[in-house]
C-alpha cells in the first residue's frame, strides 16, 4: 500500500533495464528438432504465420498435417468445421489405441 493506503504496483526497477537474452536455438532449429506428429492449424487471414511459412513447415517435417481455417485470424477457435475435422482426423489414431 502507498502512504495514502491505496494498493499500488511495485516491482524491481531492474526488470525494465534487463538486456534481452538471445534464444539459444534458432526457430527453424527448434522446429526441426520436433519428433512427434504435428497438426498445424492456421487462420487463413493470419498476419503472424504466412501461408508460405506453413508450406515450408509442412515440407520440413514429413507427416505434418495442416489445415487453413477460412475467415480466421492468427488464432482460430478450433470449433470451426475445418479445424474440428482436422483435429478429429489427427487425434483419431491416438484415441483408438
Amino acid at each position: 500500500r502507498s502512504d495514502s493506503g491505496v494498493w499500488v504496483w511495485k516491482m524491481d526497477p531492474a526488470v525494465r533495464t534487463q538486456t534481452p537474452v538471445a534464444p539459444a536455438m534458432q526457430p527453424w532449429d527448434a522446429y526441426n528438432a520436433i519428433s512427434c506428429p504435428l497438426l498445424i492449424v492456421r487462420g487463413a487471414q493470419s498476419d503472424v504465420l504466412a501461408s508460405g511459412t506453413l508450406a515450408r513447415m509442412v515440407e520440413a517435417h514429413p507427416g505434418t498435417a495442416s489445415v487453413e481455417v477460412p475467415n480466421a485470424g492468427h488464432a482460430p477457435v478450433l470449433t470451426e468445421p475445418e479445424a474440428a475435422a482436422a483435429l478429429d482426423a489427427f487425434l483419431a489414431p491416438l484415441l483408438e489405441s
